[in-house]
């Protein structure tokens, strides 16, 4: 299941690796803690191959991964991810790594500039701050994988809104009411995703045949409108599975329209600190619960 590759950033051994700069903090975190757990619990069961196991440094080979995340992607991206998205990208590195440290992350994978940690928790979803998209059992790096899809488009959101995510996205998100699906910031990471997706993957774009007949074979290709559904005639659940064709001049409008912008008071709610933007996070989602965004 595991294997040696993994283990390239310490020379396929975990003890080797000393992080002088801090850049590893999770890293050297699990390592240590790997290292206790083998030397005084594992090694009564497994004698000297608690060492030796992949299996027994799992947890320090996704710590690896996610702090490999922080310089992942283009220069820009880089950049972005420590000035414009900062306050996301410190909330996701530390959840992500803390979810490692505690045993409950299964695997880590990369997509353009994105870290996906899959849990191995079941039916919960997934939640996305800054390049960290973290999600319940079966989420892949993967465009075609529905999870993925739609907490791609959050990571749009907060490439597109900076310090303004928090406020205006994942506070609001995060204490949502109703069908989760259609609230206003859902929606518009949906719509986000589905252009980016649909514009920049080869073979992604799907017709409406094409669609139903990969909907009956039970293939996941393409978007997925049941579980990422594009709301742009104010239906509600009445949308789900309502295919949308990305060549159509006029529906592709209306998709665009579930765009949602950040204002300049998620900016300077920044100013009273974290808990300034905490306030202004909250009032946003007094506003979105109670009034559908027109």
């Amino acid at each position: 299941m595991f294997s040696g590759f993994q283990y390239t950033y310490c020379a396929n051994n975990p003890l080797l690796y000393v992080d002088e700069d801090g850049e590893f903090f999770w890293t050297v975190i699990n390592a240590v803690k790997d290292f206790l757990v083998n030397t005084f619990v594992n090694v009564w069961t497994q004698g000297f191959n608690a060492w030796s196991d992949p299996n027994n440094w799992h947890n320090t080979a996704m710590a690896a991964k996610i702090d490999w995340g922080l310089f992942k992607g283009n220069p820009l991206q880089i950049l972005s991810r420590f000035t414009w998205e900062l306050p996301q990208t410190i909330a996701g590195y530390m959840a992500n790594g803390a979810y490692a440290t505690v045993g409950g992350v299964k695997s880590v994978g990369y997509y353009d500039g994105v870290t996906v940690t899959e849990t191995y928790a079941s039916g919960w979803g997934g939640f996305t701050l800054g390049s960290f998209i973290m999600g319940q059992r079966g989420i892949e790096a993967d465009p075609n994988n529905w999870l993925f899809q739609h907490e791609f488009g959050h990571y749009l959101q907060s490439r597109a809104m900076g310090w303004a995510y928090i406020p205006r996205v994942a506070i609001p998100s995060a204490f949502s009411k109703g069908d989760h699906a259609f609230h206003p910031v859902e929606q518009d990471a949906n719509s986000r995703a589905f252009t980016y997706f649909n514009s920049q993957v080869p073979g992604f774009y799907q017709t409406e045949e094409q669609y139903q007949a990969n909907q009956r074979a039970g293939i996941e290709k393409g978007w997925n409108f049941y579980q990422n559904p594009l709301d742009v005639y104010r239906i509600g659940s009445a949308s789900r599975g309502q295919y949308l064709d990305y060549h159509n001049w006029e529906q592709r409008d209306l998709i665009y329209q579930l765009r949602i912008s950040a204002k300049w008071y998620d900016y300077f709610g920044w100013l009273g600190g974290v808990s300034g933007a905490l306030g202004v996070g909250f009032g946003n989602t007094i506003y979105y619960n109670n009034k559908r965004k027109k």
